[in-house]
């Protein structure tokens, strides 16, 4: 029965499949007369004796090559302990086996110690040497680049006779009916006080919202204060201001101990100085 046209075109490769065939052929054929060629490696110590002049002068040579003065080694003579030698004198040890020359020779050979400058930096990050940090560099300010009013506020202090001046935690006063209503909430207010002495000779405290200096919030005048007393009872660092009679007394609260004991001790000394006055006048 003689075959039909259309199945006898079934059987044949098509275009597409006759040139991926052609395709691998080629590759095949060229990958089996390419050879791999041996390489030798790059002999280090020659490639640095002949280029030493070019890397001598690279900009990064501190990154190929190790430091000049890293690697040192030292030689220490061996001490031995003992008051008489106990090593065998050279004719007997002739005659012992190699193994045993050698072991005398390592026992009585110097120490050669090598020592690595730069060790430090050997490892991780973490483990790199801690420079204390200095002293932080204060910003250059000139009296060009300052306005006249901040020269006068930066001088205002020498000049006004302030003796100390620093942030207080103000609480209401002793003598306010509300008092007992406020020690549970946060009834203390951040003031910035500066202790002054006036042109005659008075101290007064005044209390302001912050550094700049505007109208005070309360102007304490100390000829009035008869002691200065610490308050642990309202806070840590409290610290109290009785008053004469018909004035009030203030509690005031510093943010450290020793900030607490140097108000304390130049609030003490205003009132000893205003003592002195008073006997002097009498």
């Amino acid at each position: 029965m003689s075959e039909r046209r259309f199945s006898r075109g079934l059987g044949r490769p098509g275009m597409a499949a006759q040139m991926r065939e052609t395709v691998s052929q080629v590759v095949r054929e060229s990958t089996d007369q390419i050879k791999p060629t041996l390489v030798e490696p790059i002999d280090f110590e020659s490639y640095i004796l002949k280029n030493k002049t070019l890397i001598q002068n690279d900009p990064q040579r501190e990154l190929l090559l190790y430091p000049p003065d890293d690697v040192s080694h030292v030689v220490l003579p061996r001490k031995f302990r003992t008051v008489h030698p106990n090593i065998p004198h050279s004719a007997e040890v002739k005659e012992c086996c190699l193994f045993v020359r050698e072991c005398l020779k390592s026992y009585t050979s110097n120490w050669t110690l090598i020592h690595y400058k730069y060790s430090a930096y050997s490892g991780s990050y973490l483990e790199l040497p801690k420079i204390l940090k200095s002293d932080e560099l204060k910003d250059e300010v000139y009296e060009v680049d300052t306005d006249a009013d901040q020269l006068d506020e930066e001088l205002s202090p020498k000049q006004d006779g302030i003796t100390k001046q620093g942030y207080l935690m103000k609480g209401p006063e002793v003598g306010n009916d509300r008092m007992f209503v406020n020690i549970g909430s946060k009834s203390f207010k951040r003031r910035y006080c500066y202790l002054r002495r006036e042109v005659d000779g008075t101290y007064i405290l005044e209390l302001h919202k912050d550094e700049k200096k505007g109208e005070a919030k309360v102007t304490i005048v100390m000829d009035f204060c008869t002691e200065v007393v610490r308050n642990s009872k309202r806070s840590r660092y409290c610290f109290e201001l009785r008053m004469t009679a018909g004035h009030k007394s203030y509690t005031l609260a510093a943010e450290s101990e020793a900030e607490l004991m140097d108000w304390i001790t130049k609030l003490q000394q205003v009132l000893q100085q205003n003592r002195l006055q008073e006997e002097k006048r009498a």
